[in-house]
């Protein structure tokens, strides 16, 4: 019997070395990962060539995936208005404001939360959507918490687009007096009724989610 112009016999010594590899290296796996090989401590820096292919393979990944169709009117000062709100409450803990820095906490992460007015010309604004909405695994970057509410994404979006030409006093004045940095048309943002959790698969939980799944904001 042949196999591509092969006896069988004579393919018989690199199929045993092919499985002896496959299973010596499924070995290796395991026992790397029963062992602890890789240390994920947060107090250990993430290696160049480590920190390399985690970046780059999210770069990518988002640039596959970021929508084609992205709204005209993200130059809209009603939209960037609304988007600082959210900005402030909920992104500035970890990814800083222009001419500040980032919370001690989140320097303290692996990987590191972005300086956003640093890098967020490095995006499009498909790109910012998507990261926005979808977050990023094995990172603190959260998804968006429910569906249905893309315009609030993109009002973020039209809102850190700025980032980068804002001084920290304009920045500010965000927090300070949000009534006089907004326009009239731009309502202040108002908590309604909490909607429906997205259902996060979580499995087997150790405790009730009603423990831990807080129902009032939490800024």
């Amino acid at each position: 019997m042949k196999i591509f112009g092969y006896s069988l016999k004579s393919l018989i010594p690199g199929i045993v070395a092919a499985a002896v590899l496959g299973v010596a290296g499924a070995s290796a796996i395991f026992a790397f990962v029963i062992l602890g090989g890789l240390n994920l401590a947060a107090t250990w820096p993430d290696p160049k060539p480590v920190y390399w292919v985690l970046h780059n393979t999210f770069t990518n990944s988002v640039a596959w995936r970021a929508p084609d169709e992205v709204p005209v009117d993200l130059d809209d000062p009603g939209r960037i208005a609304l988007g600082a709100q959210q900005y402030v409450n909920s992104c500035a803990k970890c990814h800083g404001g222009p001419e500040l820095g980032q919370n001690p906490l989140a320097l303290a992460m692996r990987p590191r939360p972005q300086h956003l007015p640093s890098v967020v010309d490095q995006f499009t604004d498909a790109e910012l959507f998507y990261i926005l909405k979808s977050g990023v695994r094995m990172s603190a970057m959260p998804s968006w918490p429910t569906e249905d509410r893309d315009d609030e994404i993109w009002n973020v979006v039209a809102f850190i687009r700025n980032l980068p030409d804002m001084s920290a006093q304009s920045y500010l004045a965000l927090l300070e007096d949000r009534e006089l940095a907004m326009p009239e048309r731009a309502a202040a943002i108002t908590y309604g009724a909490p909607g429906p959790r997205l259902d996060n698969d979580l499995g087997a939980e150790r405790y009730p989610a009603d423990e831990y799944a807080y129902s009032s904001p939490a800024t």
